[in-house]
């Protein structure tokens, strides 16, 4: 059996898959580029340190370190690196929960424009009943 890559588009073995923790199912990307994002996100660690301070808000959601704790990784704290998937670029530290909502949407914003003109909708059919 293959499985699509999600970030290199190739069709590999399952044995260049990763199984995830559970073991119920292969992660989305191969062994090869899991590796390579791992050494990205470790480089930019090394050039943009975490945010330490109390103060420090989600640029996103606007919540706190202490509102967003141990919604991910404990051992690493409230705020994940958050880059560019296709460039590489560092775009500063969010929650974990703002950082898998934007993955859902693929980090696209034409599926996140789309989703708020749905919740928009949604909501003026709310208020006309």
């Amino acid at each position: 059996m293959e499985k699509k890559c999600t970030s290199c588009g190739l069709n590999k073995p399952l044995i260049d898959f990763t199984i995830a923790s559970g073991g119920n199912y292969y992660r989305s990307k191969c062994k090869k580029c899991e590796t390579a994002q791992l050494k990205m996100r470790q480089q930019l660690k090394k050039t943009h340190q975490p945010p330490t301070y109390e103060d420090y808000i989600c640029p996103i959601c606007k919540r706190t370190a202490i509102e967003c704790a141990y919604e991910g990784n404990k051992k690493n704290g409230p705020w994940v690196l958050d880059h560019d998937p296709e460039t590489g670029e560092f775009r500063g530290y969010i929650c974990h929960t703002c950082n898998r909502s934007l993955g859902g949407f693929k980090d696209d914003e034409i599926l996140l424009f789309n989703a708020i003109e749905y919740l928009n909708k949604k909501h003026t059919i709310l208020y006309n009943i």
